[in-house]
């Protein structure tokens, strides 16, 4: 079982460590078939080359999160 966390965040006060939300604007893009892939892909060469087979993702109502899991799993 392999789990990638594929969020982006922005942050909202830039003082010290900064505060960090989820970007909603950028949902769409960032939870494309192609990004979420494209994130899966680099993450697997640290795992034997396996891709993940589980992703978290802020917004997951939005983009193409599903596609990418169905993708990654085989079907």
């Amino acid at each position: 079982m392999n789990l990638i966390n594929h969020v982006l965040d922005v942050n909202i006060l830039p003082i010290g460590g900064g505060v960090f939300i989820s970007d909603r604007a950028a949902a769409p893009t960032t939870n494309s078939l192609d990004s979420i892939i494209r994130d899966a892909n680099g993450c697997a060469q640290f795992v034997g080359g396996l891709a993940p087979n589980f992703i978290l993702l802020d917004w997951v109502n939005v983009g193409d999160g599903m596609k990418a899991v169905d993708k990654l799993n085989g079907f």
